[in-house]
């Protein structure tokens, strides 16, 4: 909030001048889903497993997240929590609408498939259900509507 963002020396390390940043040495990368796999990638893990077909589905869901999933959880998150914190006036109930409209359509699709396995990718924990979830964060301060997706919040609530 105090702008350190968009400070010359920040700016240097992401144009974007958004978090996170990671800094490896000489090595600089930004969004988070690209750092999360470079650290995973660090390590023998199942959280970024090294076969093609797993990362891919990882990866899958890592884009359905920041496509999809995000356009009905950030509206929310912003609308219902972000603007009240920031004093930033009422929420905008037509943007509410359509986020809601958009997040049960999401949410489905992610309860059915989380209805036959514990998790999104090879039935053990990934870096796609870090991914997806982080947008549930402040579902419970924001009031996303999860009520309707029980595999969603058991899922949730294994994360």
């Amino acid at each position: 909030q105090a702008g350190d963002q968009r400070t010359p020396e920040f700016l240097a390390l992401n144009p974007a001048g958004r978090v996170p940043v990671l800094q490896d040495g000489d090595f600089v990368l930004w969004e988070s889903n690209a750092i999360i796999q470079y650290l995973a990638s660090q390590k023998e893990t199942l959280l970024w497993p090294n076969d093609a077909k797993s990362r891919a589905q990882i990866m899958g869901w890592q884009s359905w997240q920041m496509c999809h999933w995000s356009r009905g959880t950030q509206p929310l998150q912003f609308e219902q929590f972000v603007k009240q914190i920031l004093n930033m006036g009422e929420p905008d109930e037509d943007a509410i609408a359509q986020a809601s409209k958009t997040f049960h359509k999401e949410a489905s699709l992610l309860n059915n498939h989380l209805e036959t396995q514990e998790y999104l990718v090879n039935n053990t924990l990934t870096l796609a259900d870090f991914s997806v979830a982080s947008d549930l964060t402040y579902a419970n301060i924001a009031q996303f509507p999860l009520e309707p997706y029980a595999h969603l919040r058991s899922w949730y609530a294994r994360i």
